[in-house]
């Protein structure tokens, strides 16, 4: 495992990351959140068929970087993927609300698992998305990646009156 008190890039716009074996890479605390930013295509070393798994958690969130997006205008990202406080998403130039530059027409290949709090902006920056499960995690886990339940509950809730007009039964 690979800890930071940092944020954590990984990878580089001109090279793709090719992992060989199991890591899992973690960005920041809980008491000091950070975020992980894939920096380029993350691929497993012996493909989706052997033993190799990868393991990317922001602390905070988990943003896809648009100069990670080749000239073939396609981001590859194989791993198990979570952003413990917020989206999975796409940063935007040094990390402001400036231009973004993912390139138009982009592709966003993933293999593997993603969980986060909130919905990001995936939709708004790759035209196509395509989200495949790397059924290997449900067996083979990143070291040290957290094991997360197949439930989901309310943060909140409150009975309310039904309106009378979902009722049908408005005067």
């Amino acid at each position: 495992m690979v800890w930071s008190d940092a944020h954590v890039v990984v990878g580089r716009p001109t090279a793709v990351a090719t992992l060989k074996g199991a890591l899992t890479i973690y960005a920041g605390t809980l008491a000091s959140p950070k975020n992980l930013i894939v920096g380029s295509d993350i691929l497993y070393y012996g493909g989706t068929t052997g033993t190799d798994v990868v393991g990317l958690i922001g602390s905070d969130e988990v943003y896809l970087s648009p100069s990670a997006v080749g000239t073939d205008r396609v981001l590859n990202v194989h791993g198990a993927i979570l952003s413990q406080q917020g989206i999975l998403g796409v940063g935007r130039d040094c990390g402001t609300s400036g231009n973004v530059i993912t390139p138009s027409g982009s592709t966003l290949n993933t293999i593997g698992g993603i969980a986060k709090r909130s919905t990001g902006d995936l939709s708004s920056h790759f035209s196509t998305r395509n989200y495949n499960f790397d059924s290997r995690l449900e067996a083979l886990r990143p070291p040290f990646f957290p094991l997360l339940r197949d439930a989901w509950s309310y943060g909140a809730w409150r009975e309310v009156t039904v309106p009378c007009w979902a009722e049908g039964s408005c005067p």
